[in-house]
């Protein structure tokens, strides 16, 4: 919280708190050249200042997981994990944040990730399920479900043969047939971020899948959305779950596949490594980006600034 812009002040109350300094170590003149301020020193100096430091975050949810009906029919993709990104949010000193890094899992919606109080929804599994990004419509259900603002898109159609594709962070689920009257529906695209220092895709949709009694109607497979997607190519294989701490939707299938999850979603903060205080849990990877310190978090964990 930042020393409040008017009134009276108090040298430890207003700004050594601020500051973060030792009450038994209070003066004006040490906290002044903190500060950056030059002399003469003046509590009035301090007016509205805040000792917080600006730092990027990623948050990704985990993607939704396919459907499964019981009937052969082509299933929907799962919706791809919300997405929130931030350059500049103010972290001030001495806060310990809890990171929770979301799972995915088959035929149910994926699971939110969190950095202190800011959450990015699972995305919705392949029935057509709201989340961070919906799910694609599948069997008996028609319409895509639908994306949470800010995070994510919704997912595709289903058609009369097969699933829509799931929602993406950048990019809405295809219909089923939009590529073709029987072919089932792209993933949504998600978002290229920059956070790590390589532009990189997260929260991806799963791509639908056709129906099983009709596959000489589709001459295509339905392609994931960049970012984790799950791909609809081979059927019945482990490869069409989304992919591990991207956020990506799972494929949609046509039979009974215990293994189709959603991609568990993950965590990444980028912070100027002069004011990175080391104090972590949960084993975030931690590399160095220019001036800056990047932490990866892929299980939950904390940070203390």
């Amino acid at each position: 919280m930042a020393v409040p812009s008017s009134g009276q002040l108090g040298l430890y109350s207003s700004i050594g708190t601020e500051l973060g300094v030792s009450q038994s170590n209070v003066s004006l003149r040490s906290m002044s050249n903190s500060a950056g301020f030059s002399t003469p020193d003046a509590m009035s100096e301090f007016y509205g200042y805040s000792n917080a430091l600006i730092i990027q975050y990623l948050v990704v949810g985990a993607g939704g997981g396919a459907d499964y009906n019981g009937a052969s029919y082509g299933g929907g993709g799962g919706g791809a994990g919300g997405l929130l990104y931030n350059t500049s949010y103010s972290l001030s000193s001495g806060q310990t944040l809890d990171i929770i890094i979301g799972a995915g899992a088959a035929n149910s919606d994926g699971t939110s990730s969190l950095f202190g109080s800011i959450e990015a929804f699972g995305g919705g599994e392949g029935d057509g399920s709201p989340g961070g990004s919906g799910g694609g419509g599948s069997y008996p259900t028609t319409p895509g479900g639908a994306g949470v603002a800010g995070q994510g898109n919704n997912g595709g159609n289903r058609g009369s043969y097969g699933g829509g594709g799931g929602g993406g962070a950048g990019q809405a689920g295809q219909n089923f047939g939009t590529s073709g009257t029987y072919n089932p529906g792209d993933g949504g695209n998600g978002l290229a971020i920059s956070i790590t220092g390589t532009s990189i895709y997260y929260a991806g949709g799963g791509a639908g899948e056709g129906s099983l009694p009709y596959p000489e109607y589709m001459n295509r497979y339905a392609l994931p959305g960049l970012g984790g997607g799950g791909n609809a190519f081979p059927r019945n294989n482990p490869i069409n779950a989304g992919v591990a701490n991207t956020g990506g939707g799972a494929a949609g299938y046509y039979l009974y596949s215990a293994y189709r999850n959603g991609g568990s979603g993950i965590v990444i903060l980028r912070i100027p490594t002069s004011g990175y205080t080391g104090i972590t849990t949960g084993s975030p990877t931690i590399t160095t980006v220019g001036s800056d310190t990047v932490l990866k978090y892929t299980s939950s964990g904390t940070y203390t600034s």
